[in-house]
Order: structure tokens, then sequence, then C-alpha cells
């Protein structure tokens, strides 16, 4: 008993393997037969990529908070505060609008 095992990658590699399992056999080349149609794999549709998760959002910064944070720092540092405030259009913190309230606090870390 005689094991052969085939592993070919493509049509091309089997039809060559087949044939010269064919010629060692002493069967008729595979040209004198009628040829056999390949057969069609389709290959599985690929998955779609999970969508990457968002980045977490940035915590929000409430008026409060920002008060609460500036009202903490020193008061040898309030012409510092008030220089993060021109920086971002605001003679006062009430003048502050709130898309800026994170740069600000942000900025006043620094400064506590």
């Amino acid at each position: 008993m005689i094991t052969i095992t085939l592993n070919p990658h493509t049509p091309e590699q089997l039809a060559r393997t087949l044939r010269l399992l064919q010629d060692m056999m002493g069967e008729a080349p595979a040209a004198e037969q009628p040829a056999a149609k390949p057969a069609v794999v389709k290959a599985a549709p690929a998955p779609e990529p999970e969508p990457e998760p968002a980045a977490p959002a940035a915590p929000v910064v409430t008026l409060e908070a920002l008060r609460e944070r500036l009202a903490g720092i020193s008061k040898g540092q309030k012409a510092a505060v008030m220089e993060v405030l021109k920086r971002h259009g605001a003679s006062k913190l009430t003048d502050l609008t709130p898309d800026k309230y994170a740069a600000v606090m942000a900025e006043t870390e620094a400064l506590a």
C-alpha cells in the first residue's frame, strides 16, 4: 500500500501533480482525456472590520468646577489667572465661553 498526500495551492499545481501521477501509473495523458471543468471555489467574504472604539470623551468642565479651581489658587497668582482669562478673550470668569472652560482649567493647573 502506498499513501500519497497532495497539497496543491493552485489549480495549476493540482493539474500538474495529477499529470505526473498519471504518467507514473501508465495512464493516458490528460490531453487525451476529456477535460474536466475546474471547480470554482468562492472565497468567503472578508469579515468587516470592527469599528475602533471612540476615544473617551474629555471630562466636561463646568463653570462651577472652574470657579472652584480658580478660588483655590493662592491670592498671589491673581494676575496670572487674569492673564489666562485674557488670552481666552475674557476679562472675568463669567465672560468666558463654555467651550474654553477646559483650556482655562488646564492652563491654571500649573498655578495651583
